[in-house]
């Protein structure tokens, strides 16, 4: 069990990426997507490995290719 600290807003997405173990990517209200690294001993991780800010509104949907080298996200902006 962990507690991941980072989002301002709650959360709507959570996907795991394909093939890195232990990697999970986090989308909020907050019109973030942050990146987990769970492959740690802590029980509260309180920062991402990465912040993607690229989106002026609500993330609605993200997915991965099948190799997890890249990942698409919709939102509300267009």
């Amino acid at each position: 069990k962990k507690e991941l600290m980072g989002h301002t807003r709650r959360v709507g997405l959570v996907e795991w990426h394909p093939t890195a173990a232990n990697i999970l990517f986090s989308s909020g209200y907050d019109f973030k997507v942050m990146v987990w690294n769970l492959d740690t001993k802590e029980s509260v991780i309180m920062s991402p490995v990465r912040t993607i800010t690229c989106h002026q509104g609500v993330i609605l949907s993200m997915s991965f290719n099948t190799n997890g080298s890249l990942l698409a996200t919709t939102c509300k902006d267009r």
